[in-house]
């Protein structure tokens, strides 16, 4: 008698559930009927996740939406490129490419982001491999977010190059902003319950209530207009040695790219050393220390893209600081040329 009993206890325990489900199931109703609570945090980064580009993520703090079509298309996890496998194919060499929107081709089509050329440049190479060059851009990341792009989700494709380009997003700075390693994120090993659980409406309207109360209750603190910066010099050189530390782990040749923006009618990349102040704008470089400078090994950008003295500067850049679709070719072509010559003193097969 005494098994029936115990035997009993998790159909007690099933019943006794069923008017909470039927509670959040109600209220989950009730809260898609209702217009979604509209909340954009401060502290996050600039993205915030908000817009019709991009969701919030628990760990990333937001990503591009997955399998939009048109222009901007994206595969299943959100990334401008086709769907990632990580069955390797017979003579395969991996080129992952980590970065911010530039990387993510911004304002150009796919035939002419950096990544399709060179995947175009390596094919028809004669090196007798099979190229597979994997974009894992997304607009508005900084090295962080990409430190942990590859920790958890890319690192296990298992690359033979990666190809980093980060920098423009590291520096962002506004009153209020919390640095990115400063943002509450969901631990990794609950990253896909707390993603699921982010796909209801009811949960996801109470969390940006409790956080809008927060923020209110912080806005009167002192301090709270004081301009802070998304990554310290610090911060962006312990996030950069933490890819490399993983490039190594997983047996896979850095390649790190140094940003460059057009400024005053120039191409540069002594920008990036104003950019980490505290002053949150960008100001003419008037020369002294800088407060952070690439390693002297690091791919140089400003370089490639200046080669050419018949091109003007304002045809690399569409703006500030994304590529021209010309800009992305001198690009694409000089990584192939780079991924070919480390093949060639490697032990890649």
């Amino acid at each position: 008698m005494g098994n029936n009993k115990t035997k009993g206890i998790p159909v007690l325990i099933l019943f006794s559930l069923i008017p909470v489900i039927v509670l959040l199931a109600i209220l989950e109703v009730g809260a898609r009927l209702l217009p979604p609570v509209a909340y954009n945090p401060a502290a996050t980064g600039f993205m915030g996740g908000g817009g019709a580009l991009f969701r919030e993520d628990p760990l990333l703090m937001w990503r591009a939406r997955p399998n939009m079509k048109g222009r901007q298309s994206t595969n299943s996890g959100g990334f401008r490129d086709d769907e990632f496998s990580k069955k390797r194919k017979k003579n395969e060499v991996r080129v992952l490419l980590l970065g911010d929107s530039t990387t993510w081709g911004w304002g150009v089509a796919e035939k002419d982001m950096y990544a399709a050329v060179m995947e175009s440049v390596l094919d028809n190479s004669g090196a007798g491999k099979d190229f597979n060059i994997i974009d894992g851009g997304m607009p508005g990341y900084s090295a962080f977010q990409g430190r942990l792009l590859l920790d958890t989700e890319l690192g296990e494709l298992q690359p033979d190059f990666v190809i980093t380009y980060f920098g423009v997003n590291d520096s962002h700075a506004r009153p209020g902003l919390t640095p990115d390693k400063d943002i509450k994120r969901a631990p990794v090993k609950l990253l896909g319950a707390v993603r699921l659980l982010r796909k209801s409406r009811f949960y996801n309207d109470m969390r940006k209530l409790a956080d809008r109360a927060r923020e209110s209750a912080k806005a009167g603190e002192s301090g709270s207009g004081v301009i802070k910066r998304r990554l310290s010099p610090e911060d962006f050189r312990t996030a950069m040695d933490g890819i490399s530390a993983d490039c190594d782990k997983i047996g896979a040749t850095l390649i790190s790219m140094n940003p460059v923006w057009f400024f005053n009618g120039r191409v540069r990349d002594d920008v990036s050393r104003i950019l980490f102040t505290d002053k949150g704008t960008i100001v003419e470089y008037s020369g002294g220390n800088p407060v952070y400078s690439y390693e002297p090994a690091a791919w140089d950008t400003q370089k490639v893209l200046t080669q050419n003295p018949g091109i003007p500067p304002e045809a690399l850049f569409l703006d500030y600081c994304h590529f021209s679709p010309y800009a992305h070719r001198m690009v694409g072509l000089s990584l192939a040329e780079t991924v070919l010559a480390k093949i060639a003193v490697s032990k890649i097969k």
